[in-house]
């Protein structure tokens, strides 16, 4: 049995590669239970490389920044927009 948990542990860490570009976490199908997710989750987490881990982080990490960048810029442009109509009326 143990085997067979190897070679999944194997198969699973080869074919997240091409994912963790994109997400690091695969999209779950909403049927499943929340221990379900969470054991599929952590065992996902455990067998991943260390490359996996890093580039998980380093899109994790831009992700943050372009979020927190369109935040700034868009409470800008609000406030910008905000103070032109103070003047206008």
């Amino acid at each position: 049995m143990s085997g067979g948990t190897q070679s999944e542990g194997s198969q699973p860490s080869a074919a997240p590669v091409k994912p963790a570009s994109t997400s690091c976490r695969k999209k779950n199908s909403g049927s499943t239970s929340f221990v379900t997710e969470l054991r599929d989750h952590f065992h996902e987490f455990v067998h991943a490389s260390m490359d996996e881990h890093r580039t998980c982080l380093t899109n994790t990490v831009k992700k943050m920044f372009a979020m927190s960048k369109a935040v700034a810029d868009r409470s800008n442009e609000a406030k910008e927009a905000g103070a032109e109509n103070v003047f206008v009326t």
